[in-house]
């Protein structure tokens, strides 16, 4: 069976090329193309994440409000057999008030 994502972004290396965002809420599922634009400009699972909440979220949001965002990402090198390559990130508003 062929890789869904084979041949896509021939440039841009070690993304499959999907971003998948859960409604916790309702339980819906929902598979977006990830941008090439967004992937060359903020590398890895932390870029990603900080620039989805500064564009997606209020700064003042209820860290506890249904509305928040809770961001589980990785970066190029994930799946590599490298020590330390596969990071994964998780990013949100959280109760103290900073970035997680």
């Amino acid at each position: 069976m062929p890789n869904a994502c084979e041949g896509l972004w021939d440039n841009v290396y070690g993304y499959a090329g999907k971003v998948v965002r859960v409604n916790l809420t309702s339980g819906k599922v929902y598979v977006n193309a990830l941008d090439e634009k967004l992937a060359l400009q903020y590398i890895g699972g932390k870029g990603f994440g900080a620039k989805i909440l500064y564009d997606e979220l209020n700064p003042k949001i209820n860290p506890l409000d249904p509305s928040n965002l809770l961001i589980f990402a990785v970066g190029p090198a994930s799946g590599l057999t490298l020590s330390g390559a596969a990071t994964l990130r998780h990013l949100q508003i959280s109760p103290n008030g900073n970035l997680g």
